[in-house]
C-alpha cells in the first residue's frame, strides 16, 4: 500500500502465522482512539497509567466472571496486548500460581 502524498509513504505487512488484521481507518491521529474499532478497547498501560492502578484492577476483575486469562487478555478490558504475550501471560500464570481457569 502507498499513499498519494509527495513524498509517498509505502506500508507493507506481513503475518506469517495469520493471527493479525489490518483495518484502514480515515481520521486524525489524535482522534484514533476515539474512532471504532479503538473506542471499544479498555485503556491502555502505557498511555493511560493514571488510570491502570492496581484498585481499578481490582474491581475490573471483582466485576468480571471469567478467568483471570481471559480478562487479561480481553482488549475490551485492557489494551495493547499481543499473541506473543499470551504466552508470557501463561507463564506468569503458571509461576504465580494464579488460577487461569476461574
Amino acid at each position: 500500500m502507498e499513499t498519494d502524498e509527495n513524498p509517498k509513504t509505502e506500508v507493507a505487512f506481513t503475518d506469517a502465522r495469520r493471527f493479525a488484521r489490518i483495518r484502514l481507518v480515515d481520521c486524525a491521529a489524535e482522534d484514533i482512539r476515539k474512532t471504532t474499532p479503538l473506542k471499544e478497547n479498555g485503556p491502555d498501560p502505557v498511555i493511560d497509567r493514571e488510570l491502570l492502578t492496581e484498585e481499578w484492577l481490582i474491581t475490573k476483575m471483582g466485576s468480571k466472571h471469567v478467568p483471570v486469562k481471559a480478562l487479561l487478555l480481553n482488549q475490551a478490558n485492557i489494551s495493547g496486548k499481543s499473541c506473543s504475550q499470551n504466552i508470557s501471560l501463561t507463564k506468569l500464570i503458571d509461576k504465580t500460581q494464579v488460577l487461569a481457569t476461574g
